[in-house]
């Protein structure tokens, strides 16, 4: 199926609040979502089963709509006046975007306005205490001019802008700032007005995050005086063989500053040579010394390349935080993508656990590896891992105003809309870090 197909049912999946199918990939064999009813092969195959007079009519509704200009006038159809259409949307909402009589006037229309007529009578004739519902809940669809050749014909559908508010629990500024810039001079507002090609699927308010530094040498000199963005001062395990005593101490400083809210990234991860596991493990107990149960750890744990679940790494990492930590500390497994089984094993262990899902999660489920269905509601989070992490592969350098695909495919996963997969994870990384 091309992808201009693809592209076309992810409009009409966030047009009508259906679940997205797992992986966001549509398939007709089998059918895995009513989106997919509007391939051509499909219609065709339902068309040929209706009577003669049937298809007739559905000819006549359908030239209302899909007929260029020409074709109308050589098969004339009574039509009311055409008037303007606005998507209606709650009084919090701060934009409204109308379709003028100018607009549509002698152009086709795609399903997307179809569906917006409907939309819009059904509108309103809800009460006015439904109409009012906050944007956490029910996000804003925007919804643009379809896209038209020279001919007036639909030569592509734009997507639909979902404004919706989202918490990146993990996104690292020094990095990104450095990739794009060359400096750390680079502000958390400046990453996130980057101009963004391709645009993301779904357009989200990011409100607030957390912001790891794991490179001792670019600790921020000066920290944000704001509750928005959350700060964790941390060590990247693969630096671990060459930590020293005055990073140390360094780290030692950062973390008593209030406005450091977590003590993270540190881990382990066996992507390295065997030969610096073990300085790693001697480094992550050193680290957990710093640990402060109302501070959360945040943990970088990876097995080797070849391990799709790295359940070794979490049971010998697992051993350690419980050598040094107590069991009310609160732990974020980054980029979790461990087993199921795993994830009970730290939740007995560690109550105040929760586990942040990435875009890996896209890759880990293609093997039917499905923890995230598993995990409960109050314990999710989801994070871009920016600059890192970068699906398609075609984007350079990930932003955080990309974790609205994060929360689509988790929504898939899950069998959950993906407004309530930002608003979950959103509460919850209130209620990690205050």
């Amino acid at each position: 199926m091309m992808q201009r197909c693809q592209d076309q049912m992810r409009n009409v999946t966030a047009v009508m609040n259906w679940y997205p199918p797992a992986e966001d990939i549509y398939t007709m064999y089998p059918v895995n979502s009513p989106a997919v009813l509007m391939q051509w092969r499909i219609l065709i195959t339902l068309l040929s089963q209706l009577s003669p007079a049937r298809r007739a009519e559905f000819r006549r509704i359908g030239s209302d709509f899909v007929l260029p200009p020409i074709a109308r006038q050589q098969t004339p159809v009574k039509r009311k006046a055409e008037t303007a259409v606005s998507v209606p949307v709650a009084k919090s909402y701060k934009t409204v975007v109308q379709l003028r009589d100018n607009q549509l006037a002698g152009k086709p229309l795609d399903a997307r306005d179809i569906l917006n007529r409907k939309r819009q009578s059904q509108d309103f004739s809800r009460s006015e205490d439904t109409k009012s519902r906050k944007t956490d809940i029910h996000p804003v669809i925007q919804v643009s001019n379809p896209v038209l050749d020279n001919n007036n014909n639909v030569n592509r559908i734009q997507k639909v802008t979902l404004v919706s508010e989202a918490f990146d629990s993990h996104f690292h500024l020094d990095r990104a700032s450095i990739l794009l810039t060359g400096s750390l001079e680079m502000s958390v507002e400046q990453y996130l007005q980057e101009k963004l090609i391709p645009q993301p699927d779904i357009a989200v308010e990011v409100i607030g995050g957390v912001i790891v530094y794991c490179d001792p040498d670019t600790y921020p000199q000066v920290l944000p005086d704001t509750s928005k963005w959350k700060i964790a001062i941390g060590l990247h395990p693969k630096a671990a063989p060459y930590f020293n005593n005055d990073q140390f101490i360094a780290m030692q400083e950062a973390l008593s500053d209030m406005r450091v809210s977590a003590l993270g990234e540190i881990g382990l991860d066996r992507t390295v040579n065997p030969i610096h596991w073990m300085s790693q493990e001697k480094i992550l107990d050193k680290l957990l010394s710093l640990a402060r149960p109302n501070k959360p750890v945040i943990l970088h744990l990876r097995g080797q390349a070849t391990e799709t679940m790295s359940d070794a790494v979490y049971t010998r990492a697992l051993e350690i935080v419980q050598n040094n930590c107590e069991p009310e500390q609160k732990i974020h497994l980054h980029c979790f993508h461990g087993s199921t089984r795993q994830m009970d094993t730290w939740r007995r262990a560690f109550p105040n656990t929760y586990f942040s899902f990435s875009l890996k999660v896209k890759i880990s489920t293609k093997i039917k590896y499905r923890p995230p269905g598993m995990s409960q509601n109050h314990r999710i989070l989801i994070e871009t891992d920016s600059p890192y992490c970068t699906i398609p592969s075609n984007i350079r350098i990930n932003n955080p105003r990309r974790i609205g695909q994060v929360a689509m495919i988790l929504a898939g996963i899950r069998s959950q809309p993906v407004a309530e997969i930002l608003a979950i994870t959103r509460e919850n990384g209130k209620s990690l870090y205050g």
